[in-house]
């Protein structure tokens, strides 16, 4: 459920910050923005769909999604922030908290029409324990039973995807260490861990962190890299399948990693 939603310059919408809940109305005079609205969810849609350029030119450039009354529109910044909390799983405890993620990009205009990607940031939360509650609910004894000190690291723990704009690499981060046993949760939740099997415990740290950089990097054929987002679903790691999210979003089975984060847009995009 998408749970704030921030934009600047994007058709007419100049700056809004907006609140979110299971049910929204929109309410306002004619010519107010509200249709704007609607078509900024349906922009973020194809974003993830079909990449930032197809989406762009979709609209007819980056010309025409900024605000009209820019007489030069070169330079022009378009961001968008979505605030996302995911449907927790049947048996979650209260006291493991909300799951949460952010996602950012801005682009800029450029010149003739074209546009160049400014950042783009998505944040993942409790990544370790998600991973936990998971892997324990399957096994037969189902004890997702966590020390004080442990329930806090789990619950703070968080990846942070990045693209370099300059080369257009996706980096990652980590805020916790990648212990032996982090390390599992962490591929269990990445949906590598079928991938590498018994393996994982073999490689060290630095060989495991190339292999999600290369994974990450890696798109599918007849795909631009520089093309697309984070939370497409035509990045290479996605299509390995994240069993976290998708079960934590309980509309599909096999929906692709990152990209069910965003499955609720594809919910709202207009008909």
């Amino acid at each position: 459920m998408l749970t704030s939603l921030k934009i600047k310059n994007f058709r007419s919408i100049n700056d809004c910050n907006i609140k979110l809940g299971r049910v929204n109305v929109i309410v306002g005079a004619n010519s107010t923005g509200k249709s704007n609205l609607i078509k900024a969810a349906d922009f973020l849609f194809d974003i993830s769909k079909y990449g930032f350029e197809k989406s762009i030119n979709k609209r007819g450039g980056v010309s025409e999604i900024i605000p009209k009354q820019f007489k030069n529109t070169l330079e022009q910044e378009v961001s968008f922030d979505i605030d996302t909390k995911l449907t927790q799983p049947d048996n979650w405890p209260r006291k493991f908290g909300k799951l949460m993620t952010e996602y950012q990009f801005s682009v800029v205009s450029s010149s003739k029409n074209r546009y160049k990607l400014k950042s783009e940031v998505l944040k993942i939360k409790s990544v370790l324990l998600y991973s936990h509650f998971l892997k324990n609910m399957n096994n037969d004894n189902n004890d997702i039973t966590l020390k004080p000190n442990t329930l806090k690291t789990y619950q703070n723990s968080q990846i942070i995807f990045t693209r370099n704009c300059k080369t257009n690499s996706i980096d990652f981060k980590l805020n916790f260490k990648l212990t032996k046993s982090n390390k599992l949760l962490f591929s269990n939740w990445l949906g590598i861990k079928q991938v590498l099997g018994d393996r994982i415990n073999e490689i060290d740290t630095e060989n495991f962190t190339d292999i999600i950089d290369s994974l990450l990097n890696s798109v599918n054929a007849g795909h631009d890299k520089n093309e697309v987002p984070i939370i497409s679903q035509n990045r290479l790691i996605t299509g390995l399948g994240n069993p976290s999210l998708a079960q934590a979003s309980r509309l599909c089975d096999n929906c692709p990693a990152i990209d069910t984060i965003f499955i609720v847009l594809f919910l709202m995009k207009p008909t």
